[in-house]
């Protein structure tokens, strides 16, 4: 995908964007030894862009651990090294990537770390009636429980010996060659995935007062957990739904990064393009 979009880039010659913001898994950094994204720093540097790298998660800004690598290029060049920091922002393994591609030409800006808006699960979950239909059959729980190993069943007993109702979610593993199921030990979601099968589905784990309620999670949590709690879901079936917003950006981030990062960029090659126009008016 990102060779196609350089090569769009490269189509559109003088009228490519001033600055660009992509986004990817943070693996990327490590694919190949580091090379895949190496070649695309270089690419995106000879197309005219300079390049500012950092992960940002989108859990702080909703209950969703999702992070994510960000490369924001911009066409005037100032050669910063500012972001020296370890951070959260730029963590010491991408530190060691930036070193060691010393010819890549970096724009490292100071970041300032977001505002964290934490929240729990429970804050995002629609709050279904126990007559819904979506809450699985009893048969279905107990082969989830059954599934379970010894931590993982510890884990759902405490739970659901709460003196309240605690909601978490659970992905379906291979373990050793049988499906199992695991759930988190935190009161958050783990990485919305694009939904292709019970695998990379969440279910939501609604435990607590002796009881232990299971379904599937709703296009409606996975829009609130990508921050667009308000998105239009009508005219798509679910799966669609859940397919098109697992593989989403969470919108508070991009916000974020577009406040910090893509306008001060956006200011700075309006003031190169001036000044060059008027050095050569000169």
């Amino acid at each position: 995908m990102f060779w196609e979009f350089a090569r769009v880039l490269a189509e559109m010659e003088r009228r490519k964007p001033s600055v660009i913001l992509l986004e990817n898994v943070p693996s990327f950094a490590t694919s190949h030894g580091g090379n895949d994204l190496r070649a695309a720093l270089k690419r995106l540097n000879g197309l005219g862009y300079s390049c500012d790298l950092f992960v940002a998660n989108a859990r702080w800004f909703v209950p969703q651990s999702r992070p994510r690598l960000f490369i924001v290029g911009g066409k005037c060049p100032v050669g910063s090294t500012a972001g020296s920091e370890r951070t959260a922002l730029r963590p010491e393994w991408l530190h060691r990537f930036i070193e060691r591609n010393a010819d890549v030409r970096f724009d490292l800006g100071a970041l300032p770390l977001p505002p964290h808006r934490l929240g729990v699960l429970a804050d995002v979950i629609e709050r279904l009636p126990g007559d819904d239909s979506r809450w699985w059959e009893p048969e279905r729980v107990a082969r989830f429980v059954a599934s379970l190993s010894e931590v993982q069943a510890q884990r759902l007993a405490r739970l659901r010996l709460s003196e309240r109702q605690t909601c978490a979610t659970a992905y379906r593993r291979t373990r050793g060659g049988r499906a199992v199921w695991e759930i988190r030990a935190d009161e958050i979601a783990g990485c919305l995935r694009t939904a292709r099968g019970g695998s990379s589905k969440q279910a939501i784990v609604a435990a607590g007062l002796g009881e232990i309620n299971i379904r599937w999670m709703t296009p409606r949590e996975y829009a609130r957990l990508q921050g667009v709690p308000d998105f239009r879901l009508d005219g798509v079936t679910a799966n669609q739904a859940l397919f098109g917003l697992g593989d989403a950006v969470c919108v508070p981030v991009v916000e974020w990064i577009t406040q910090i990062c893509v306008l001060p960029r956006l200011g700075r090659t309006s003031a190169c393009e001036t000044a060059a126009r008027d050095a050569a008016v000169v």
